[in-house]
């Protein structure tokens, strides 16, 4: 197209275009960059020498196999081991809240708020809404609260203790 009509096209795909560039996206801000940064070197840190550990201890049996613990047992076994989504699964739940703009998210398992992070940071990003998570481990809760706090993406979440199977009883049943 020329003329008028044609300029005014250009210039408005110029403005979508600037305008996307300029979107909010805390997940780049140096508080949430950083601190998932340092929550994915801790867990790969953790997984490699999980890794030696179980080359180590090949052939030995554990003191209670883990299908005779019951869910808590097991989450308070497990309380120090990172859990987390790739950074990769992270981006793709930011992009999907930020699409569906959810007044309401839910999460089971938060471990230690790595993918809590990435959704919270959609609804931070999106305006409005609420991430509710739960958690059995209470170790894994307290590190978590303080992921988020120190990610700056704990204005929007609610950590529950319990298992994320009796969420209904919490959401009225919807």
């Amino acid at each position: 197209m020329t003329g008028p009509a044609g300029a005014a096209q250009a210039l408005s795909r110029r403005n979508v275009a600037s305008t996307l560039m300029d979107m909010t996206n805390t997940l780049t801000s140096p508080q949430t960059a950083g601190e998932l940064a340092r929550l994915f070197a801790a867990a790969q840190t953790q997984e490699a020498a999980h890794t030696r550990e179980e080359a180590e201890q090949a052939g030995s049996t554990p003191a209670v196999p883990e299908e005779q613990l019951t869910a808590l047992e097991l989450a308070n076994a497990r309380q120090d081991v990172y859990m987390p989504v790739s950074a990769e699964g992270g981006q793709l739940l930011y992009a999907l809240t930020r699409a569906a703009r959810p007044q309401t998210v839910v999460e089971f398992g938060t471990s230690f708020g790595i993918s809590t992070i990435f959704l919270a940071a959609g609804v931070i990003d999106n305006g409005a809404g609420r991430v509710f998570s739960t958690e059995l481990s209470t170790a894994k809760i307290h590190a978590a609260r303080e992921n988020l706090h120190q990610a700056g993406a704990d204005g929007p979440v609610t950590v529950l203790a319990g298992d994320g199977m009796e969420i209904s009883s919490w959401t009225g049943g919807n």
